[in-house]
């Protein structure tokens, strides 16, 4: 019988520290979330996957805010489908080739191949710029980085260059007209 008054003051005990005293939240703080590392080749290598899916709104998202102030989306977007309408392009690959990340800016080379119906396949290699800005990579995007020749500005444009028909002949050599 002793022990019962122990007993009683040990259940009282602990169910008083479960119990939510005045200022106490019924629910724990989560923890921060850290925020996900990223790499400048991680942006380089969306944002070329993006091209290659014609994703130009995904690629938009990708570049330095700084560049965003610049360069509105719509300007941004209309230029790459411009081009690809123009040039006749129907596949973009890419393989990135090299990595120079220093503090806050990278540079990153690539090898792009380009398909197109008019001029067949097209290959270049370029470098991309990138900067942290606002705690994340952003590629700092110019026209160069669509084709190197536009890198000081300057346009596409397709001009079909029509071609003399060779006279054929039938099989007494006669020419068919």
């Amino acid at each position: 019988m002793k022990r019962l008054p122990f007993l009683i003051v040990t259940i009282f005990l602990f169910l008083a520290g479960c119990s939510i005293l005045p200022g106490d939240s019924a629910t724990p703080t989560p923890a921060a979330t850290p925020t996900p590392v990223t790499f400048a080749e991680d942006t380089a290598r969306a944002f070329l996957k993006a091209w290659s899916e014609g994703d130009y709104n995904a690629m938009y998202q990708m570049i330095a805010p700084s560049r965003m102030e610049t360069t509105p989306v719509d300007q941004f977007v209309s230029r790459y489908k411009g081009i690809a309408t123009e040039a006749t392009i129907t596949r973009v690959t890419s393989i990135v080739t090299s990595v120079h990340e220093e503090g806050n800016e990278a540079e990153v080379k690539f090898s792009v191949t380009l398909e197109t119906v008019a001029a067949g396949t097209l290959k270049q290699n370029n470098s991309m710029l990138l900067r942290r800005e606002n705690n994340r990579w952003g590629v700092l995007w110019n026209p160069g980085l669509i084709f190197t020749q536009l890198s000081g500005g300057g346009t596409v444009h397709f001009t079909p260059l029509a071609s003399t028909r060779a006279d054929i002949f039938d099989r007494k050599g006669r020419p068919l007209t």
